[in-house]
């Protein structure tokens, strides 16, 4: 089976309970967002969550005519081709 590269974008959701005094929901969230931002309350520390979203990278590079991702030899024709015709990956010529 032949590795891939892939980006990984790695996630964390904090959450802490916070009681205030309020005349509306709305006005209780602006209190304890204010109070964070000032410094008048603790910051959550405590995860709740986490999640990774997960691309595989779809590009592999020609070094002297030879694919990267699969090793393919294009030889002379190196500067032809766009896809690689074993994994379909786009093909970006380094020089």
């Amino acid at each position: 089976m032949i590795m891939a590269k892939y980006i990984v974008d790695y996630y964390e959701t904090y959450g802490k309970t916070y009681e205030v005094e309020a005349n509306s929901k709305e006005e209780a969230e602006e209190i304890v967002k204010d109070d964070i931002m000032k410094g008048r309350r603790e910051l959550p520390y405590n995860c709740t969550d986490s999640w990774c979203e997960v691309e595989e990278i779809n590009e592999s590079y020609l070094i002297d005519g030879v694919a990267t991702c699969c090793g393919y030899d294009f030889g002379i024709d190196m500067y032809k081709v766009k896809f690689c015709p074993i994994c379909g990956k786009k093909l970006i010529i380094e020089e």
